[in-house]
């Protein structure tokens, strides 16, 4: 995966990274297909009975609470369709992607299967997905986030539908702001620019009381954001070339790198062996913290000293990136079933249930346009709402790319090797004796769309 998002892997329904069959009502099934896998090297467990036409599989993947919330969604689509039967097998978030490309390969594809967004074009080179769009009506898909819908089709195919979606957002410790008297953004058209950012990272970090401005949780997709925020894109209109160094993409690593060589930011976190960003702001270590909205679990449930929340990422309409899971469909003689259950589990009132009680974001667009009602914490919900209602197409497209993961991770991997003092070829900084304090950030960065006036345009272009 390259979301580089922390996410809880176990699934406590069984041993920790292995598959587990947790279909309550037909278990025996569930876990001869897993077992299919997992032993296939030495003849392995192929099960050739037929099936009935309401007879669906379905692999599931995801953390405690995201495999417990879909039982009762299957149960009550199983009392709603008499004669309906569910195979549930749930797999370890960290091998899902494996196992069903081995799956795939050995020909036992289950008929439904809950994947990443990034997960598509793998499936989709192998030749093993259904086109569902003779099942779907144009105004069935209009109900869904056009961004998040464009990683569920492959040209005019259309291969599922959008499930649930994280976006990466500013959290912030409400006391050192208070301590510096500034209030976040009240909305994504009134974010700061880079500039502005950089200044209240500052101030947290000399007035404020911590130690560090700002982190960023360490991974790939952490990084894409600031790309963004400056008028960067990492690949070309063909969504093929990389594009790294052109001057938007390479002023915003060089603002990102620097930032970590001033100390603004800890460059400690950027390592394996480094505490993590989001441990050091859970510690009260760090003012701000860029990351999933999935992190609000985490924080929620350990205990931290300080009031916190959420706001916009800095130039918010521009640096929009949301990541998520579709529900796809794989070409077995049991599609047409697959989509009434797909349907029944993408539909408003399962949707928003299941989201309410796994505080992950919604796709259809009405449910995104609702006051959030989740049990989570301040305005996190809200925060990752409406910055995921600025995820574009053109963005969901690129990210959907095999040759955007490619992008991200060597741009990623340069960084951390230039933050950490080492020598990059695509990463160029300045070392730390040649910033000052009162630099900010260069003056590059003040060019459209980062200016002075980019509060103004964006209020207009609303």
């Amino acid at each position: 995966m390259i979301s580089g998002m922390n996410r809880s892997n176990g699934v406590k329904t069984g041993s920790y990274g292995r598959c587990n069959a947790v279909s309550e009502r037909c278990s025996v099934r569930a876990a001869a297909l897993a077992a299919g896998v997992l032993v296939g090297a030495v003849g392995g467990c192929r099960d050739d009975r037929p099936r009935a036409p309401d007879h669906v599989t379905l692999v599931w993947f995801g953390d405690e609470a995201e495999t417990r919330e879909i039982h009762p969604l299957i149960a009550s689509f199983e009392r709603l369709n008499p004669g309906s039967r569910v195979d549930l097998i749930s797999f370890d978030a960290g091998c899902y992607a494996g196992r069903l490309v081995a799956m795939s390969r050995r020909g036992r594809m289950p008929d439904l299967a809950r994947i990443s967004t990034e997960h598509l074009p793998r499936f989709v080179e192998m030749d093993v997905l259904a086109d569902i769009s003779r099942y779907v009506s144009a105004a069935e898909l209009d109900e869904f986030d056009a961004a998040r819908l464009v990683s569920c089709c492959a040209g005019d195919r259309l291969h599922g539908l959008p499930h649930t979606s994280a976006a990466v957002i500013l959290y912030t410790n409400r006391d050192a702001l208070r301590r510096i008297g500034v209030q976040p953004p009240p909305t994504p058209y009134d974010s700061w620019t880079p500039d502005e950012f950089a200044d209240v990272a500052r101030r947290l970090q000399t007035e404020g009381g911590v130690p560090y401005g700002w982190a960023a949780v360490r991974g790939p997709l952490t990084l894409v954001p600031f790309i963004r925020m400056f008028g960067g894109r990492l690949l070309a209109d063909d969504l093929r070339t990389p594009q790294l160094d052109t001057p938007p993409v390479q002023e915003a690593v060089r603002w990102f790198v620097e930032q970590h060589l001033r100390g603004i930011a800890p460059s400690a976190s950027r390592s394996i062996a480094g505490r993590p960003a989001e441990a050091l702001f859970a510690r009260g270590r760090c003012g701000m913290l860029v990351g999933d909205s999935r992190l609000a679990r985490f924080f929620e449930k350990r205990p931290v000293g300080f009031e916190w929340g959420a706001a916009y990422l800095p130039n918010a309409t521009l640096a929009a990136t949301v990541t998520g899971e579709n529900l796809v469909a794989f070409r077995t003689p049991h599609t047409e079933a697959a989509v009434k259950l797909l349907r029944h589990l993408t539909s408003s009132d399962s949707m928003r249930s299941y989201c309410a009680a796994t505080q992950l974001l919604p796709t259809r667009r009405s449910l995104l346009r609702e006051n959030s009602d989740y049990p989570s914490h301040g305005d996190v919900p809200d925060a990752a709402r409406r910055q995921a209602q600025l995820f574009g197409r053109e963005s969901a497209a690129e990210q959907l790319s095999p040759a955007f993961a490619a992008a991200v991770q060597r741009l990623c991997i340069e960084a951390d090797r230039a933050i950490r003092g080492g020598r990059s070829d695509i990463v160029t900084a300045r070392p730390p004796d040649a910033l000052t304090l009162d630099q900010g950030v260069s003056s590059a960065i003040r060019a459209a769309p980062n200016g002075e006036d980019a509060r103004a345009r964006r209020r207009a272009a609303r």
